[in-house]
């Protein structure tokens, strides 16, 4: 006799979890069995938006209008300098005592090993490698971060107008050097409202999606200096015209570029667009 399979959602703590349920015995009611399905461990990714109030106009170039990108790694030096200097200061006094006493030992051990000094040798062995790879992973993060620039992109005309279709270019490139591995770029053309506000002393921020573009993935080949993506933005002719002139009540129209290059960054780019109603 076959059964009927009925999957079921099920919220638990603010998350849905998918359950597999099995038709039970009772007359005119459903009862499970619940097993826990392998589609529970599913993932839905949340759409990213720029956290960011402040609009820029983009800069006229012979080239087109430039826009620089807003993103977590080009407006995070300061954190990220605040850390570094943290950690290296850290690493500084880690370093420099398990060193030294790991440099005294050592010539204890050449001038008349005595148990003590082996002993201590050994003891030092883990400080020293802590230190060792922290200075290493230290300095790959810094290099990452410097390897490669803030992206950009190059717009044909601006501002621009509902009920038209633009192509633009993002590019990035690279500080010295090519890239060795392949990279991924894809952008998502997204229009939302955005609110900021205070509930006692924590900032808030609400988002409100009313329409999203995906534009397609592109690969680049690695041995090039800059990474370039030519990405094609549609504007509704009934489009609702941004308006970013109150700082913390907003109506966008944002681009956001993925870059993904192994070894070097793995981030989002985000650009504001300001888009007016025909004349």
């Amino acid at each position: 006799m076959a059964q009927h399979v009925v999957f079921r959602q099920i919220a638990i703590a603010d998350k849905v979890y998918l359950f597999l349920a099995t038709p039970g015995k009772i007359p005119g009611k459903m009862v499970g069995n619940f097993r826990r399905s392998p589609m529970a461990n599913l993932k839905i990714p949340q759409q990213e938006y720029c956290p960011y109030a402040q609009y820029w106009e983009p800069k006229s170039t012979p080239e087109g209008y430039v826009l620089s990108a807003e993103s977590p790694q080009s407006r995070s030096w300061a954190a990220m300098g605040c850390a570094g200097l943290f950690i290296t200061v850290w690493l500084g006094i880690w370093c420099g005592v398990s060193f030294t006493m790991f440099a005294i030992a050592l010539v204890q051990i050449f001038q008349g090993p005595t148990l003590g000094s082996i002993f201590m040798l050994l003891f030092l062995i883990p400080f020293v490698a802590i230190g060792v790879g922290g200075l290493i992973w230290v300095g790959r993060l810094l290099y990452q971060k410097y390897r490669i620039k803030t992206g950009v992109l190059i717009l044909p005309t601006y501002p621009l107008y509902a009920g038209e279709t633009y192509r633009v270019r993002y590019r990035r490139p690279l500080r010295n050097g090519q890239t060795t591995q392949t990279a991924l770029l894809s952008a998502t053309w997204l229009h939302y409202e955005w609110v900021q506000y205070y509930r006692g002393t924590d900032l808030e921020t609400v988002t409100h999606g009313l329409s999203t573009q995906a534009c397609l993935e592109r690969a680049i080949g690695r041995g090039v200096k800059q990474l370039e993506y030519t990405i094609d933005l549609t504007i509704p002719a009934d489009a609702k015209p941004s308006i970013y002139a109150p700082p913390h009540n907003q109506l966008r129209w944002e681009l956001q570029v993925r870059c993904h290059l192994p070894q070097v960054v793995r981030d989002t780019s985000f650009f504001k667009l300001r888009v007016v109603s025909r004349p």
